[in-house]
């Protein structure tokens, strides 16, 4: 894509993603069902992105920044709602006590990508039923029945099944249960090696690499992320409509997963929602949704790099910290080259 292109397109993402501002058809109607909206739950980089893509590109599905024609987004309500949000669903501006940040590596006040759910972030981002006030629930219910107004075109299907992917609401099941529990919502839990991922947050994800801390501590923020956040989610099994999937699987057997994970969403499965050669990336799409190789040919084993990568003394900390959660999702430690 050149440069005027790649232009235009920012400008149509950027109005697709601010429209909610100043579009009359973004205001709620209580007539307007909430059918069983869909929450995407994990850690960054970890298949979220691309199992959004997919389930967005099904006609029965809306999101905060459009339908199915306009599936190429990010789909994050804590980001793009973010000022109509309350402070309880999206991200914080404030850091704890004792977290240093280099300004100059990029990092954003307030985004803490990838230690939201460690030990000394926790108490900012954890969420409970406990939280939700009678103003919360009318105020969530009233800003996803003005997204899914405002989103939903002619060609979507139904009244429109909302869909997100706001990583933090893996802190927040309670919440949203006590919110939207009436409404039958699903959860999605994508999991990945935490032997590639943690060494991953230290090494390429900003808010992690600007922290003024050592590789070892860096590091060790990164897994009790990782940990904190699966064993959350998987506190909810039994008592929310939650499921979870390895990211492995997916890209191993896309078509196969897609399945399980369409039929546990109430979703029917149509096999046009899956990558393909010919697929074209609309119009006012995410900048890396224009990567291809994120799309199609799913790739094989993007963690590969990193468990290369990853040192022997970090393999030991997963292994302690994380033992009955790697016997869970059946991850093992990486074989290394004798």
């Amino acid at each position: 894509m050149n440069l005027l292109a790649r232009k235009l397109n920012s400008l149509i993402y950027r109005y697709r993603d601010k429209r909610w501002r100043f579009d009359p058809r973004f205001r709620d109607d209580p007539s307007l069902p909430i059918d069983r909206p869909i929450f995407l739950l994990g850690t960054q980089g970890g298949g979220l992105t691309l199992t959004a893509r997919i389930l967005a590109r099904h006609p029965q599905v809306v999101s905060v920044t459009g339908d199915h024609l306009h599936w190429a987004a990010y789909h994050e309500m804590q980001n793009t709602l973010e000022r109509a949000l309350s402070p309880s669903l999206t991200w914080l501006l404030e850091d704890p006590p004792g977290f240093d940040f280099d300004i100059a590596q990029g990092y954003g006040i307030g985004l803490h990508t990838w230690m939201y759910a460690a030990d000394a972030f926790w108490p900012l981002y954890h969420r409970d039923a406990g939280d939700a006030t009678p103003e919360e629930r009318d105020r969530l219910r009233s800003l996803l029945r003005s997204a899914i107004r405002l989103n939903r075109s002619d060609a979507t299907e139904g009244p429109g099944r909302f869909l997100d992917k706001s990583q933090t609401y893996t802190l927040k099941i309670g919440f949203l249960e006590a919110i939207l529990g009436e409404f039958a919502p699903k959860y999605v839990l994508l999991t990945r090696d935490p032997f590639a991922m943690c060494w991953r947050a230290v090494h390429k994800v900003e808010t992690v690499m600007a922290l003024r801390r050592s590789e070892a501590e860096k590091f060790e923020i990164a897994l009790q992320h990782w940990k904190n956040s699966m064993r959350e989610a998987l506190s909810w099994e039994g008592r929310a409509a939650l499921s979870w999937w390895r990211f492995e699987d997916l890209l191993a057997e896309p078509d196969r997963v897609v399945e399980e994970i369409c039929d546990h969403t109430e979703l029917p499965f149509r096999p046009e929602i899956m990558p393909g050669p010919d697929d074209r990336i609309p119009w006012g799409s995410a900048h890396d949704a224009f990567d291809r190789s994120k799309w199609y040919p799913v790739r094989p084993n993007p963690s590969a790099r990193y468990l290369k990568e990853v040192p022997d003394w970090a393999i030991e900390r997963v292994k302690r910290e994380c033992g009955e959660l790697l016997d869970r999702f059946g991850y093992r430690p990486p074989e290394r080259d004798r």
